[in-house]
């Protein structure tokens, strides 16, 4: 399958007003072969969740659609940047964020699941990968004065934010920065409604 490059990748990275972009982050910076293209077949086969694939598109190994036909209906893509597994979904209703709310942490729990099968399936020691966010710090610094002309001006890249364990404040991975998670991250660690997953999957 063919891959998609880190400038072909933007196009399917949305913001969406309903939840932030969640990451499935790997200890040692770096998921382990095949788990990714085992996720995704984990989450077809055994959570029902539908293959989306435009007439002429093709799939690719690093980036795949998925919808839930659930109430409301959702998208989930799923992207491969190798440190961790993004997520990102879309409303597609416009509906209030509360009528989403139970479904994140049972999608949360689907996919650590599918992750988990993936490495027994490949026979890797299974790692459990820790839950984080994009750091909502990442954005240019200030410019500088006008006499400091001879300076160039750093722009942050995008990077990571560790959460604390009880998933309330991130802190920034590259600088001494924190703050408090808003409603967008918080949806993700709501208690769970519906049924997204497998009967034999456990929601922690």
């Amino acid at each position: 399958m063919p891959t998609l490059s880190e400038a072909e990748l933007e196009k399917y990275r949305v913001s969406s007003p309903v939840a932030a972009t969640l990451l499935f982050r790997f200890p040692g910076g770096s998921r382990r072969a095949g788990v990714f293209c085992c996720l995704v077949t984990h989450l077809i086969r055994h959570c029902a969740w539908d293959l989306l694939l435009k007439s002429n598109q093709c799939l690719y190994r690093n980036c795949v659609s998925l919808q839930l036909l659930t109430s409301p209906p959702c998208t989930i893509t799923l992207i491969d940047s190798n440190a961790y597994i993004e997520v990102h979904v879309s409303a597609t209703a416009p509906v209030p964020r509360s009528e989403y709310a139970g479904h994140f942490p049972t999608i949360r729990q689907a996919i650590l699941n599918g992750i988990r099968a993936a490495c027994s399936r490949l026979n890797y020691k299974t790692t459990k990968p820790e839950l984080t966010f994009l750091c909502p710090h990442t954005s240019p610094s200030p410019s500088p004065p006008s006499s400091s002309a001879d300076q160039p001006v750093q722009e942050l890249k995008q990077h990571t934010a560790t959460l604390t364990k009880d998933k309330k404040y991130w802190c920034c991975d590259i600088q001494q920065l924190s703050g408090l998670l808003d409603d967008r991250h918080s949806i993700w660690f709501r208690q769970s409604q519906g049924n997204i997953i497998n009967n034999n999957s456990v929601i922690e």
